[in-house]
């Protein structure tokens, strides 16, 4: 990714309902944030932002807690860009799509 595209068009927000699912169910929860937490994104925005210092075992929790809600196959070092993940959710054919329609 060049930065081009890093600065172009912010891309976390491409699919709101999504956002909201994994601030939710993985990332809030991670945090021990409230569900009231708020938060601005950019296409720069990582989890390290977060989590200075994150371990590879932090990283593998976040992980199986994607692959569990989403039932997705994630690889441990495809977390790091917010927009990123949830790309790769959204557009992935087979993935349980549990923000659609939720409430």
């Amino acid at each position: 990714m060049n930065d081009d595209e890093l600065d172009g068009p912010n891309r976390v927000y491409d699919d709101p309902e999504l956002l909201e699912d994994f601030l939710q169910h993985i990332l809030w929860p991670f945090l021990d944030f409230g569900p009231n937490t708020l938060a601005f994104f950019t296409n720069r925005s990582e989890l390290s932002d977060f989590l200075p210092g994150i371990t590879e075992e932090d990283y593998q929790t976040l992980v199986d807690a994607i692959n569990q809600r989403y039932g997705i196959a994630m690889q441990t070092r495809d977390c790091g860009g917010i927009y990123q993940i949830l790309e790769r959710i959204r557009d992935d054919e087979r993935v349980n799509r549990a923000w659609v329609g939720a409430s």
